[in-house]
């Protein structure tokens, strides 16, 4: 099921050669595709639906497959005691409050097996007897923090938890530890805790730790990651929890960690990031360097630049190491165990295991099995092998509401004492053993069919923009929705929604205000006009525009008007007994009249935003000070209209939707178009579009919250070409003519962003539409 794409935009890039070589083996099982799709990717979430009593997963010829135990709540990491008791740790990710207000989001929660809080514990195993089956079971440690990771060094028993590593005492044969434990090393869990799992593993002298922590977001455009230099990292603590160091850097989200048995090289399973389509990028294992850097966000597949963060850290770009063995776009690889065992036949000797949890956001889906991946001197010798699979229902052939379902999903994977293989299900809630009864000298199973992926460097077309400067939280904007060049002052106006931490809290606070930004890009007047202060009421400012002396600003359900010179009120036109709900854009008729959007959203009992209809133009009148209905949306052709202006070549307006279902660039003519007529589109852009500008040339560019971008439609097109990535919540877009610079706030990041256009192109230069007047 897709959430919103049904179409692929033009893509900005093209492809120019090959990079270096990766890993021999897996090259030769990889097929170049065409460039990163940044269209919105297909939500695809497996409904998890448990193993029936007939189903369990498949091995190759002579291994058995059977239930070590189940009855856990989303079993995820395991870890084998010296005297062969198992360790279980339980835990998940609720849902947050903003999944709990999407019911689609919160379905796929449940189905995904999350029903409820995390169960924080960890599970002990004992089969006393050896004949495959825990004879005994009890909880070791309760009330931890989404434990995961877990090592034993001598009679210290460490817990990797989201907010930190804990040290228990531990005595040999203990069933339950009851006593306290220590912190002795914090990891930040606060805001946006996007991948909670923590790893550890402990060096072979027993004197360090190696703890994984992966990235908050996917590649950053928030700029929280760099605040943190251990996200996206592993780092090495000393036993005690002090001395703590980057052992290596650049991986998005690494889970597995293990030695080399040959070598003691310290290998990882990572996963990649995602936003880039079906195809790309690889999640991995490689062998990681101390003091290694591995490319995210700013590059993958080696030294080949991440075009969202497009300008950003070239140094870290160009020191980029390839990792070795990719293994499949969004698959989730979690674990890596190399095996040392005694009972597989002896082509599995030294050979890594690896645990694929399965994608979300990829069309057909990828993971949900573990492969083996054959070794020789500590180096890859042959291509991956599917090993446990069976996971999807009837591989796949099977669905629910156009979605896949799984039977279960494969995560941490161990071996025993008498070298079976244990996998942990989190989907199942059980543990899986595989044991060997087959002949010593069986063949490896069948190549794994790894998703093909693009490994090609890339570089932007002369269409697209480059990111100039950078206003970011500290500036002090908050929320900014619109920007309006002025070229008389050399100034950009700004308002800011200033919303708190949701959309819910926009609305009726007065905390809303204006910035005012120097033309190169400087902060002049921080909250020029300011909610609350001096008679002001701005309760949740969007669109804005400037007309003779004054600043006209759509508030809610208000007009409001402000002197350009000193910010003091002039005009409050209230436009509720009209029924305006949610005003958003403001655009200047060639009458001189005011043109405002509404996208019918309302706030309803549970303090969640919704749309509610109906989606209007009114048509204010500056000097009458009264307002009126221009015209009311068929619903089954436009909802949620947002960004509008007027088009001075053509004599029409332009103006496009929030929503996911109206993603054309539509003309109203408002002499000929009356209400409930359908609007014409002239192009179509990637959706949930926000605010738009035409160009001198006639082009017009839109900004996108579904893919994250700028997209320019030129005279004639009907698709859209991305010409600036990287851009989270893009809002109403300014435009300066002289510098060819386009303002861009970043609704939900704090922050301004400004783009200039190649200047070799095709304007001729003379002003853009609605940001000179």
């Amino acid at each position: 099921m897709y959430r919103i794409k049904k179409f692929t935009v033009m893509l900005l890039i093209v492809a120019v050669g090959t990079i270096g070589t990766l890993t021999t083996v897996a090259q030769t099982t990889q097929k170049q595709l065409p460039p990163p799709d940044f269209g919105v990717v297909p939500s695809n979430h497996a409904r998890v639906i448990g193993w029936p009593a007939d189903r369990k997963p498949l091995a190759p010829p002579g291994f058995k497959v059977e239930i070590f135990a189940n009855g856990f709540e989303n079993s995820r990491w395991l870890y084998v005691l010296p005297n062969g008791d198992v360790l279980v740790s339980e835990a998940n990710q609720p849902p947050k409050p903003e999944d709990k207000a999407d019911p689609e989001r919160l379905r796929q929660f449940i189905e995904a097996g999350i029903r409820g809080p995390s169960p924080d514990r960890i599970i002990l195993l004992r089969d006393i007897d050896n004949d495959g089956i825990p004879d005994l079971r009890s909880t070791f440690i309760a009330g931890l923090n989404q434990p995961f990771g877990m090592a034993l060094v001598g009679n210290s028993f460490f817990v990797a938890n989201t907010d930190g590593i804990m040290r228990y005492s531990y005595a040999t044969g203990a069933t339950k530890i009851e006593s306290a434990g220590t912190k002795i090393y914090d990891m930040p869990e606060q805001g946006y805790n996007n991948h909670w799992t923590r790893n550890l593993l402990a060096s072979a002298d027993g004197k360090k730790l190696y703890v994984t922590m992966g990235s908050g977001t996917n590649v950053d455009e928030e700029k929280i990651d760099e605040l943190e230099p251990r996200r996206a990292a592993i780092t090495e603590i000393n036993i005690d929890g002090t001395g703590a160091r980057i052992f290596a850097g650049g991986l998005r989200n690494p889970n597995g960690l293990a030695f080399e048995p040959t070598t003691g090289t310290l290998w990882a399973a990572v996963n990649e990031r995602d936003y880039i389509g079906d195809n790309s990028v690889d999640d991995y294992v490689t062998s990681v360097k101390d003091g290694g850097f591995y490319g995210w966000p700013y590059a993958y597949y080696g030294p080949n630049q991440e075009l969202r963060k497009l300008g950003e850290r070239p140094d870290l770009v160009e020191k980029t190491i390839p990792f070795d063995i990719p293994l499949g776009a969004h698959a989730a690889c979690m674990d890596i165990d190399f095996y040392t065992g005694i009972m597989f036949p002896s082509v599995y000797q030294g050979g890594a295991f690896v645990s694929q949890r399965g994608s979300w956001n990829r069309t057909e889906p990828s993971g949900f099995k573990v492969l083996y991946v054959p070794f020789n001197n500590g180096k890859q010798s042959g291509p991956p092998r599917d090993f446990l699979t069976g996971f999807l229902e009837q591989a796949h052939d099977k669905q629910i509401n156009g979605r896949p379902s799984a039977y279960g999903r494969p995560v941490g994977i161990t071996v025993l004492p008498d070298g079976s293989l244990l996998v942990a299900d989190d989907g199942g809630d059980c543990i899986w053993r595989i044991s060997y009864t087959g002949s010593k000298d069986a063949a490896l199973p069948t190549t794994a069919v790894i998703p093909p992926t693009n490994r090609q460097p890339l570089q932007l077309s002369a269409n697209a923009a480059s990111r100039h400067i950078i206003l970011d939280a500290k500036s002090g904007l908050r929320n900014p929705e619109s920007a309006f060049y002025y070229a008389a002052t050399d100034s950009w106006y700004v308002s800011n929604v200033n919303s708190g931490t949701g959309p819910e809290k926009a609305l009726l606070d007065n905390n809303g205000f204006i910035s005012r930004i120097t033309g190169d890009g400087k902060v002049e007047t921080l909250k020029f006009i300011e909610g609350g202060k001096k008679g002001v009421t701005l309760q949740a400012p969007r669109g804005l525009v400037i007309l003779k002396d004054k600043i006209w600003v759509a508030d809610l359900d208000h007009v409001r008007s402000f002197d350009i010179k000193t910010g003091a009120v002039r005009d409050n036109i209230d436009i509720r007994p009209l029924g305006a709900k949610f005003l958003n854009d403001i655009a200047v008729g060639p009458d001189g009249v005011l043109y405002v959007t509404d996208m019918g959203m309302i706030t309803d009992s549970e303090g969640v935003l919704r749309h509610a209809g109906p989606d209007r133009i009114f048509r204010v009148d500056p000097k009458g000070k009264k307002a009126s209905i221009a015209y009311t949306f068929d619903p089954t052709n436009i909802q949620q209209p947002n960004g509008i202006t007027y088009d001075v070549a053509n004599g029409r307006f332009l103006l496009v939707s929030m929503s996911t279902k109206t993603k054309g660039l539509y003309v109203w003519k408002p002499n000929e178009q009356k209400n409930d007529t359908p609007l014409l589109s002239i192009g179509m852009g990637p959706g949930e579009h926000d605010g738009l500008l035409v160009l001198p040339d006639g082009r017009v560019i839109v900004s996108s919250h579904a893919t994250r971008s700028l997209n320019i439609i030129h005279k004639g097109d009907e698709l859209a070409e991305p010409i600036a990535v990287g851009l989270p919540t893009p809002g109403d877009i300014g435009f300066d003519v002289r510098r060819r610079r386009i303002a861009i706030p970043i609704v939900g990041n704090n922050r301004l962003e400004f783009w200039d256009l190649p200047t070799k192109g095709k304007s001729d230069g003379s002003s853009a539409t609605g940001q000179t007047r």
